[in-house]
């Protein structure tokens, strides 16, 4: 296939992205860890359905030999008609690549392999001769928060459902001291609720603490994240991993506490960091800034200034400090985590905590709950054994010795 440009354009092109990278890796503190990288020719691999796609580039599926699926990234195809900014995407794309190849931590996505020639594909001229093949995750944050909100409006119907239209009242008045199986399905639907809630508190808090554990171990290299969103937050065996680093920068000093005047607006304007949105110079405060905002987003299942034009979060967020509500019908958020979220989303950068301290913060609250939900089963699976026992006397009060000895020993194997 011929490239879309005359070889002129192609090599210029080329040679001004060689150099733009040759000059970011003089600069860059950050050392290869991944010795593992495959170099993949373009032909040997067959790219699949589309995963997702951003403002310069797109995510496929491919399958590998042995049935193993990873995805590839490159630019998209529109970009050949702005040689200006397809160079510029091709930086970002390249710059990804090698932080990726630097990073190794449990909740960063890995990368396993890019194209032969490496940056020098560009020469091509074609929008996906450079590309980068990563793990494959099984969803983001942003598809998963869509079925907790859909869990929770059913759950919520459930719970709500005995005591719809007055039914259990009209039954304990018209059969007074008899617990009735209204009764007893209410109390049941009642236990499993406060039980769900507990595991889904526990199972955010893992969560929000994965992702400052990313941004932790980013901060350490000097690197800032300036991207942190749900959609830029995905799942691989139900581990958090944070990716697509294309706006991620290297700090240009040691110190992690000096402003930088970086490029403003950078980000999405609802997690973004109020001093970056102002066009003021800016530190790694503001990836703990948009923490904040995503793990409201988690713990509340609501967006943070759902509905807000751009002039109103310019002059309530950015001007008066406005902030999502804590304790609203939609958007509760438990009490201990609510002076994390208040700390981290302070509106000085220099008041906020360390994404560090943030993290050892959540995981007290997590091995917290960890306690609480384990006290919970135990409280549960006393309770539902009495129940059982209990509809058991009541439906057959003669039962023989055997009987008996049958059902305790399912009971006991059920629960272990």
């Amino acid at each position: 296939m011929e490239p879309p440009w005359p070889k002129q354009i192609t090599r210029r092109v080329s040679e001004s992205i060689r150099a733009d990278v040759e000059a970011m890796i003089r600069t860059s503190r950050l050392a290869r860890k991944n010795n593992c990288i495959a170099l993949v020719e373009k032909k040997d691999i067959q790219i699949g359905k589309l995963l997702g796609a951003g403002s310069f580039s797109e995510v496929h599926e491919v399958q590998l030999g042995g049935g193993r699926r990873v995805a590839i990234k490159y630019l998209k195809r529109e970009l050949l008609d702005q040689p200006e900014n397809f160079r510029l995407a091709a930086g970002e794309l390249a710059l990804e690549a090698h932080m990726l190849a630097a990073f190794d931590h449990p909740n960063i996505i890995t990368i396993r392999g890019w194209a032969v020639s490496g940056v020098h594909s560009f020469a091509q001229g074609r929008n996906d001769s450079f590309f980068l093949l990563l793990d494959c995750l099984d969803e983001t944050l942003e598809q998963r928060l869509e079925k907790w909100e859909t869990q929770s409006r059913t759950i919520n119907q459930a719970v709500s459902r005995p005591l719809q239209y007055g039914i259990l009242d009209f039954w304990r008045r018209i059969n007074p001291g008899y617990n009735s199986p209204l009764d007893q399905m209410a109390t049941e639907i009642h236990l499993f609720h406060i039980k769900h809630q507990e595991e889904m508190y526990l199972e955010k808090l893992r969560i929000c603490g994965e992702i400052a554990s990313a941004l932790a171990y980013l901060h350490e290299h000097r690197v800032i994240y300036r991207d942190l969103k749900p959609s830029n937050i995905g799942f691989l065996n139900n581990r958090v991993q944070l990716f697509d680093f294309g706006l991620s920068r290297e700090l240009p000093t040691p110190s992690l506490d000096e402003p930088f005047l970086m490029s403003g607006k950078i980000g999405t304007l609802r997690y973004m960091a109020v001093e970056v949105a102002c066009l003021q110079p800016y530190n790694v405060a503001a990836d703990v800034y948009s923490w904040a905002m995503v793990a409201y987003e988690i713990m509340a299942l609501t967006k943070p200034f759902s509905g807000w034009t751009r002039d109103m979060h310019s002059q309530m967020v950015c001007g008066m400090g406005a902030r999502p509500p804590l304790n609203h019908h939609g958007g509760f958020v438990a009490t201990p985590f609510q002076a994390i979220l208040q700390q981290a989303w302070h509106q000085m950068p220099h008041m906020r905590p360390s994404i560090a301290a943030v993290r050892h913060d959540v995981q007290i609250l997590e091995h917290q709950q960890m306690q609480l939900v384990l006290e919970l089963m135990k409280s549960n699976q006393f309770q539902q054994r009495a129940s059982q026992h209990d509809r058991a006397g009541r439906q057959a009060p003669s039962r023989t010795s055997s009987s008996c000895t049958s059902s305790t020993a399912m009971t006991n194997e059920s629960w272990g």
